[in-house]
């Protein structure tokens, strides 16, 4: 019997060979600092909570409140951490979530006012940050990257 050279239910055969390792990429710094801002507002957030602790547990069980706190910043660190390994659909979220949260603040904010200055200062300053980190994210964040 003759061997054939050619077997037809044979894989394909392919030479295989390193790959060339790229130059690594750098995040923008308009990244960085966009993280910088979003964390520095969640700790103005938690600074907020901490003098308004009357005001924020009022209407609630004393046990619900803590973990509505744990629930959301454990969210936003998600969101964060996502933002930060480059995930769009995150500063998508981000952005809607921001968005969404801006009428609802303002209303608080003609009452805490009133109540306590200090407080809505510090609320103002927080939504700052997070809109100028917004903008860091989408504009000058999204032409940081090199087109191929």
């Amino acid at each position: 019997m003759t061997e054939s050279k050619h077997n037809p239910y044979a894989p394909p055969k392919a030479t295989v060979d390193d790959v060339a390792v790229g130059p690594v990429l750098q995040r923008p710094n308009s990244v960085v600092l966009a993280m910088k801002l979003l964390l520095g507002s969640l700790a103005l957030s938690f600074v907020t909570v901490a003098f308004d602790w009357e005001e924020v547990a009022a209407d609630q069980m004393p046990i619900v409140m803590p973990v509505i706190l744990v629930v959301l910043c454990c969210l936003a660190a998600w969101i964060y951490y996502s933002i930060w390994a480059g995930r769009n659909w995150a500063r998508i979220v981000l952005c809607v979530l921001a968005l969404v949260g801006l009428p609802m603040m303002f209303l608080e904010l003609q009452a805490t006012v009133q109540r306590a200055p200090i407080i809505a200062g510090l609320d103002l300053i927080t939504t700052l940050f997070d809109f100028f980190a917004l903008y860091l994210l989408f504009f000058p964040g999204a032409r940081a990257v090199p087109a191929a």
